[in-house]
């Protein structure tokens, strides 16, 4: 007798179905479509057939994105659902920047990526391309000022007027950056110009 086997309901994640088997194992291949005509599985009275459903690993690409870097644009990555892959460091460069991995969103604000580390599983969308964003961080550096004394000069009052008189300056021509005063010997550093 000939009969049509049900249709699949069962899912799994970063799987399609593809068939049913007679077999259990990881790498059974299947035999029998979903919704298959289907007769004479055994040969035995009464016995009870199970069929395991077949699952396929959905597969998908990740596409690099410079993000305000710039240089050679990169391959994309393919990956196979379940099955890690480092992540490239990449060849995207930026003036006063440093490379600090990669993130599914533009801003950051998603996990971030390490270059030269493995991830996996970024969609469970079979066929989907994933993109990353290049992560960039600000180099720091330090500008030290130094108000160049007359040598023979012993005036403290003297010395002090032209610190504040460099430090009002700078605090004027940078407002917006990180301007503090050391309480170190003016005579040699009055104050740090940070910038990040």
């Amino acid at each position: 007798i000939q009969i049509s086997l049900s249709a699949n309901l069962f899912t799994r994640t970063g799987y399609t179905f593809a068939g049913w088997s007679t077999s259990s194992g990881s790498d059974a291949a299947a035999e029998y479509k979903d919704g298959a005509d289907v007769k004479s599985l055994s040969s035995e009275n009464g016995v009870t057939i199970v069929l395991y459903a077949v699952w396929k690993a959905i597969t998908y690409k990740i596409a690099f994105n410079a993000n305000g870097g710039t240089g050679e644009a990169m391959a994309e990555q393919g990956f196979t659902y379940g099955t890690e892959q480092n992540l490239p460091n990449g060849s995207y460069t930026r003036t006063g920047y440093t490379f600090a991995g990669w993130n599914i969103a533009q801003d950051g604000s998603n996990t971030t990526y390490l270059a030269d580390n493995p991830v996996k599983n970024l969609t469970t969308e079979d066929g989907k391309t994933v993109t990353l964003y290049a992560q960039w961080a600000p180099i720091t550096y330090i500008v030290r000022l130094y108000p160049n004394y007359p040598e023979s000069s012993s005036n403290e009052e003297y010395k002090d007027q032209m610190d504040e008189d460099l430090y009002e300056r700078v605090k004027k021509e940078y407002p917006d950056e990180n301007v503090d005063r050391m309480g170190m010997n003016p005579f040699f550093i009055p104050f740090d110009l940070k910038e990040a």
